[in-house]
């Protein structure tokens, strides 16, 4: 039996391409918004299981070729789900960071409980109108400006 080791270094000359480089973060996030995206799905980028059995060269750059001229558009169907879940998330964060819960047809809007106008010692600033909800016996009670709904 034997046993051979492939440094991660070694890995791009073997495959005879050039390591990547991304910020720190930007993999784990990439990986992510593509999970949601589902851009990898053999639907979107064919069964890759069975692909690689078809495939006969051995260098990437063969590879890149034989799957681009099978599936020409899977790259960039793939690409394009990717960049519209990061840049979806990038718009959810910066609602969240303006303290934007929801919506009242096109209106942002922040949603906090009647005991946060208490808390005025907050250093949050929460640029949305903001709605406040008190539990009730029977229900909810919502407090808010009326403009808003106008």
């Amino acid at each position: 039996m034997k046993t051979i080791k492939i440094l991660n270094n070694d890995i791009p000359t073997l495959l005879e391409t050039e390591a990547s480089s991304f910020p720190k973060y930007a993999t784990q996030i990439i990986n992510l918004a593509n999970q949601n995206a589902q851009g990898t799905r053999p639907s979107v980028v064919g069964q890759m299981s069975e692909l690689i059995q078809e495939f006969k060269g051995r260098k990437l750059k063969d590879w890149e070729d034989w799957y681009l001229e099978k599936h020409p558009e899977a790259i960039a169907v793939a690409a394009r789900k990717v960049f519209e879940m990061v840049n979806n998330f990038k718009d959810v964060m910066t609602q969240i960071d303006q303290g934007i819960d929801g919506f009242i047809g096109d209106k942002p809007v922040s949603i906090k409980p009647a005991s946060y106008e208490l808390k005025k010692s907050l250093s949050e600033i929460i640029e949305a109108p903001i709605l406040f909800y008190e539990k009730v016996k029977d229900g909810i009670k919502i407090t808010f400006n009326e403009k808003l709904i106008e």
